[in-house]
C-alpha cells in the first residue's frame, strides 16, 4: 500500500520528518507551492522526497476561488502556467478557448513542463545563493513521481471530453509517467450509468495511472449505501486498470485506508488533520484546531475529545499525548499526534483480514455504546460512533 502525505502548511514539516520512511512521498498542490515557494521546494529537494505536484487547473475555472482577491498564488500561477491569453475579464480560465486544438496542446505542454521543472528551478535558485555562502550540496535535479495533464471537475460531457483530450495530447509530451486526475462530481457517484461512462472513457486512454477522487466526499458522514457506491467505484476502476496501472485515492481517511490495505486500489493520499476530503468549490482558509480521536477515527474539538476520553476511558497511546488531555496539547503537538496515529492505524490494519477489521470496529462501537449515558454530550458520542456501524455494513458487502 502506497501512502502519500498532502502538504498544506509548512509547519507540518516537523511532524512529517518523524515518519519519512513510512510513506511513499508527498503531494503538493501548485497553489501551495507558489504560496510558500522557497520553504516547500527547499524541503522537498533537501530531503530528496518523491513528490507529486498537482497543477489543480480546475481551480482557475471556478468563480468563488478566483473571486477571492487575496490569493497571492494567483498571479504566480498565471505567469508560470503561461496562460495569460486564456484568462477572461473575470480572471477565470476560459475553458471554451481550449476547444482550439493548438491552444489546448500548448496548454498541456506548459502544464507538464511546470510539473517537471518547477521544484528543481526553485530549489536551484536557493542552491545558487547557498553556493555563494559555501553551503551548497550538489543539485540532483529532482523530477516528480508522475505528471498530471490539465483537468477540470467532471460536471458535464464537454469537460469530460476536454479532460480526455488533454490526456491523449500529453502521452508523447513527457518522459515521466502520465497519471490522469479523475475528479468525480459527488452527485454522479450515485448514477451507475454516468460512473460507468466516465470510467470507460478514462480506461480507454493510455494513461500510466489514475488519481481518483470524489468531490466533497466525507467518509465520516456518509451512510452505508453511499459508502458501497464509493468502494464499488474504486474497485471497478482498479479491476479495469489492471495490475500495470496504479489507482490512487487522492482524498481519504480511515475507511479509505482500510480499502487500500485490502488492495481495492494501490495507494491513498491524506493530509494532516485536513484534506481527507475536498470541496472544489470551497474557499479554504485556516483549519480549526481539532483533535484526532483514534477510537472514532475522526476529528473533534479538543474539549469534546476530553469529554469522550473521560466517558469512554479510551486514551491515545501515542508518544505526544499519552500523558495529556487533548485540550492540553499545543498546535504542533496536535499535528504530530494526528500523523502518529495515522501511521499506527496503517501499521495495525495492514496485516488484519477484513473480518478482523470489522470485528475491531464492532468492538469499538460496543465500548462507546456501553459507556454512553443520557447527557446531551454522551448522546452525541453515540451519534458519532454510529459511523463505525455504517463502515461495517459497507465493508461486509465487499
Amino acid at each position: 500500500m502506497k501512502t502519500f502525505i498532502r502538504m498544506s502548511l509548512m509547519r507540518e514539516k516537523e511532524a512529517i520528518n518523524e515518519h519519512l520512511s513510512e510513506f511513499t512521498g508527498v503531494i503538493l498542490d501548485a497553489h501551495i507551492l507558489e504560496t510558500f515557494q522557497n520553504a516547500s521546494s527547499g524541503y522537498i529537494s533537501n530531503n530528496k522526497l518523491r513528490y507529486i505536484l498537482d497543477p489543480n487547473t480546475y481551480r482557475l475555472a471556478i468563480d468563488p476561488i478566483i473571486d477571492c482577491t487575496d490569493k497571492r498564488w494567483y498571479d504566480r500561477i498565471i505567469q508560470n502556467f503561461k496562460i495569460q491569453d486564456l484568462i477572461n475579464d473575470q480572471g477565470l480560465l476560459d475553458t471554451t478557448l481550449l476547444r482550439d486544438h493548438k491552444r489546448l496542446e500548448r496548454f498541456v505542454i506548459d502544464i507538464l513542463r511546470y510539473q517537471e521543472d518547477r521544484i528543481s528551478n526553485l530549489s536551484g535558485d536557493i542552491e545558487s545563493w547557498l553556493f555563494l555562502l559555501e553551503e551548497s550540496n550538489e543539485d540532483e535535479n529532482q523530477k516528480p513521481y508522475c505528471v498530471i495533464p490539465p483537468y477540470f471537475i467532471i460536471d458535464s460531457e464537454e469537460l469530460l471530453d476536454l479532460n480526455i483530450e488533454a490526456i491523449n495530447l500529453s502521452l508523447d509530451k513527457s518522459e515521466l509517467p502520465i497519471y490522469a486526475n479523475i475528479p468525480i462530481y459527488y452527485d454522479n457517484l450515485f448514477n451507475e450509468n454516468v460512473i460507468n461512462h466516465i470510467i470507460k472513457r478514462y480506461i480507454e486512454t493510455d494513461a500510466d495511472g489514475f488519481l481518483l477522487w470524489v468531490t466533497d466526499y466525507n467518509e465520516v458522514k456518509e451512510r452505508s449505501i453511499s459508502l458501497q457506491c464509493y468502494q464499488s467505484l474504486f474497485k471497478e476502476m482498479k479491476e479495469l486498470a489492471g495490475s500495470q496501472r496504479e489507482v490512487i485515492n487522492l482524498f481519504g481517511g480511515f475507511f479509505s485506508t482500510i480499502l487500500a490495505s485490502k488492495n481495492i486500489y494501490d495507494g491513498l493520499a491524506h493530509g494532516i488533520g485536513i484534506s481527507e476530503s475536498r470541496n472544489p468549490y470551497g474557499l479554504g482558509g485556516p483549519a480549526p484546531t481539532l483533535y484526532y480521536v483514534p477510537i472514532l477515527h475522526r476529528m473533534l474539538t479538543s474539549e469534546r475529545a476530553d469529554d469522550l476520553i473521560l466517558t469512554v476511558k479510551s486514551r491515545c497511546s501515542c508518544p505526544v499525548c499519552s500523558s495529556k488531555m487533548p485540550s492540553e496539547l499545543k498546535t504542533m503537538e496536535l499535528v504530530r499526534h494526528i500523523l502518529n496515529v495515522k501511521m499506527i492505524e496503517q501499521r495495525e490494519i495492514e496485516p488484519l483480514s477484513m473480518d478482523e477489521i470489522i470485528a475491531k470496529l464492532d468492538q469499538d462501537y460496543e465500548m462507546i455504546y456501553r459507556s454512553a449515558g443520557d447527557t446531551r454530550t454522551q448522546r452525541t458520542f453515540m451519534a458519532y460512533s454510529q459511523q463505525l456501524k455504517e463502515w461495517v455494513n459497507s465493508l461486509k458487502v465487499l
